[in-house]
């Protein structure tokens, strides 16, 4: 509600989309597509995603 500036006398006490909208902006702000940096689960995964940076 506050991120999308939606007034108080607007909001309904039953489910609506707004509230479709707010499970969706949840999950898009979760995601890494929000921040475009690449996640790592581990040193093994960056590894193996950027062998040029490894030195044997």
């Amino acid at each position: 509600q506050k991120t999308l500036h939606i007034p108080d006398e607007n909001m309904l006490v039953e489910m609506d989309a707004t509230d479709g909208l707010a499970a969706a902006l949840c999950h898009f702000y979760q995601s890494d597509i929000s921040t475009g940096e690449t996640k790592y689960r581990d040193w093994k995964d960056f590894a193996n995603r950027n062998p040029d940076k490894v030195k044997k």
